[in-house]
């Protein structure tokens, strides 16, 4: 047993009392729970096919817990490895975030990175007078405005020492950090839509808090995370494309997570009926590598999490950082392009087998292509020629008219 396992016990991880489960919070909460928390990914972070999928491949008892101290976390806290209970299936549930009092640091051998007390206190960011309550006692805690609180899960490091997951780390070195904007600003912002307690149980001057938790599955959060801009010029028979990248909104490196996830530029060119001609892609992605230094394909969720131990290559695009982008097209007399596009996409792979993520569109920029240089002086040219033989035509006439 790890000096952090002892330590929890120590401190009180189970508490006084025992967990709940969350469907109970939502004859106060009602909006919270229904509205946010139930349709969220914490609430099916156990039960999401994605996760699943990868859980059934995992046998070691060790490994497996390591798996759940994120994915169902009270399974490790209420000594449920198997999920027999209804309140370890839940995922990161109500009782899991409100019941905890002290933070742990992060090491792959310690599944078990807060300290629980459940019981009649429940604690959240707001003090008790803002909490009315008839059903429990409240506490405010600082943690619940704290990043490090979703360090615990948002940062993992493997048995080899590799920050597979570095989200925290990112947020922690950027300017976001800097100016004391928490992961909670953006993921749990204020919802105006209900109060936090409902007013038949009590009258709070609070609103609620967002638990939906958008994220990366999210078309909503990720819309405007990143910024393009578009400049295109053309010379005899070459587009030239250029692209400033920026992540403009994530407090984190875009894309953040584990390395299957990826943003991708793509810049295509398009005739005058918007068909297609040609298209270049470049991508945005995290590549880990095994102790021989070979690549992990993103595909193999385990082994990224068990067996790399080095960073292959790193291009994504930390916050507030613009990736400038310079983009060659050969195109043909025969077939001249129009309009350059240029579409930003969020990637995640691998998804379920029987429905596969389709391409998020976080940016697109479209711009009209002018003609040809070389094609405009052939036309001034040939207006040329016909306008000096106009004038030739005009001069001989009016001599032999002189001569007559």
């Amino acid at each position: 047993m790890s000096w952090g396992i002892i330590l929890v016990f120590a401190l009180g991880a189970h508490g006084s009392g025992s967990f709940e489960l969350s469907r109970e919070c939502t004859e106060c909460h009602t909006g919270i729970y229904g509205s946010d928390w139930s349709g969220s990914m914490h609430a099916r972070s156990y039960t999401d096919p994605l996760f699943q999928n990868q859980f059934k491949e995992v046998s070691k008892p060790e490994e497996r817990r390591i798996c759940l101290g994120c994915h169902a976390p009270l399974a490790i806290y209420d000594r449920d490895p198997q999920l027999t209970k209804a309140t370890t299936r839940e995922g990161v549930s109500c009782d899991f975030c409100h019941t905890v009092s002290a933070l742990l640091p992060i090491a792959f051998d310690q599944p078990l990175r807060f300290v629980l007390a459940p019981g009649e206190v429940k604690r959240g960011p707001f003090s008790a007078g803002e909490m009315i309550e008839k059903g429990h006692k409240n506490e405010r805690s600082s943690l619940f405005r704290d990043s490090a609180f979703c360090a615990g899960c948002h940062e993992v490091v493997n048995r080899l020492g590799l920050h597979v997951m570095s989200t925290f780390s990112e947020w922690s070195q950027s300017v976001y950090a800097a100016q004391r904007i928490a992961c909670q600003n953006c993921h749990l912002p204020q919802d105006i839509r209900f109060p936090t307690v409902d007013p038949s149980t009590a009258v709070t001057p609070r609103s609620a808090t967002s638990h939906s938790m958008l994220g990366g599955h999210s078309a909503l959060q990720l819309r405007g995370a990143g910024m393009l801009a578009l400049r295109a010029y053309v010379i005899g028979s070459v587009v030239d494309v250029s692209v400033d990248v920026t992540n403009v909104e994530a407090g984190h490196f875009l894309p953040t997570g584990l390395p299957s996830r990826k943003v991708v530029l793509k810049v295509g060119l398009f005739d005058e009926k918007e068909a297609m001609i040609q298209e270049k892609e470049i991508e945005y992605k995290r590549v880990l590598g095994d102790t021989q230094g070979r690549p992990i394909p993103s595909g193999k969720i385990l082994d990224l999490f068990l067996n790399s131990s080095s960073v292959v290559s790193d291009t994504r695009i930390p916050p507030k950082e613009t990736r400038q982008e310079r983009i060659r097209f050969e195109t043909s007399r025969f077939r001249r392009p129009r309009v350059a596009v240029a579409t930003l996409e969020y990637r995640l792979e691998p998804g379920p087998p029987d429905r596969p993520f389709p391409p998020l569109r976080l940016a697109e920029q479209r711009m009209d292509l002018p003609l040809r240089p070389a094609a405009g002086r052939y036309y001034m040219l040939a207006l040329f020629v016909l306008a000096l033989a106009g004038a030739l035509w005009f001069m001989a006439r009016r001599r032999t008219e002189g001569s007559g």
